[in-house]
């Protein structure tokens, strides 16, 4: 029932300006409101357990914001901003969450950044499930590789590294375990054409 309404719907969606609804008899529904000369969108579907689906395109500075609602309680959430160029994902599972866009310091992160550095912040995410937490940093430097590796050598033990170098590329990674106990990786990369270095750096604690 759920699908054949929903397909039905989304079919009939020939108009400049659409506005329909439909319950179910299990007590699922689905909207829709579409309007081609605004260049709007907006669905909304639930299930008779609870879940739910929404869209919202459009409407609010040309993004879009996806929202998801699973039976066990479980929250997906998705916007984009097209105008800002920011996107934000938000995941709430049962036993896991996982975020972008989030901001910590270095003294929560737990390892040093690189001197100067500068954070892209749509590419920082925070993960946390039942037997661990991440935190992955993503910042840029105009320094090369070479000194990215020189500053971060020593700041861990138990390392392996490795590293390539030629006209063309320098990639250096390095994995290892914080004087905190905490497991560390970080990568720097660089390649022709690039004005700065890439760094991602991750901070894993085990529960």
């Amino acid at each position: 029932m759920f699908v054949m309404v929903s397909a039905a719907l989304i079919l009939g969606c020939q108009a400049e300006v659409i506005s329909k609804q439909s319950t179910g008899e299990d007590g699922s529904g689905v909207s829709i409101n579409a309007d081609s000369d605004k260049g709007s969108f907006k669905f909304k579907a639930n299930g008779e357990d609870g879940s739910g689906v929404s869209i919202d395109a459009g409407s609010d500075k040309g993004g879009i914001k996806f929202n998801a609602k699973g039976g066990d309680g479980s929250n997906m959430s998705i916007n984009a901003d097209e105008k800002g160029g920011k996107l934000d994902i938000k995941i709430d599972g049962k036993d896991s969450k996982f975020e972008n866009n989030v901001n910590f310091s270095e003294a929560e992160f737990g390892a040093p950044f690189y001197p100067g550095s500068e954070p892209v912040t749509v590419a920082t995410m925070r993960f946390s499930s039942a037997k661990e937490d991440n935190l992955l940093s993503v910042r840029t430097t105009p320094a090369k590789p070479a000194e990215v590796r020189k500053f971060y050598e020593g700041k861990a033990t138990e390392t392996a590294t490795t590293w390539n170098q030629s006209a063309e590329k320098e990639h250096w990674t390095m994995t290892g375990r914080l004087p905190s106990g905490k497991e560390f990786s970080v990568e720097a990369k660089w390649e022709t054409g690039d004005k700065v270095t890439t760094i991602s750096a991750a901070v894993t604690t085990r529960k």
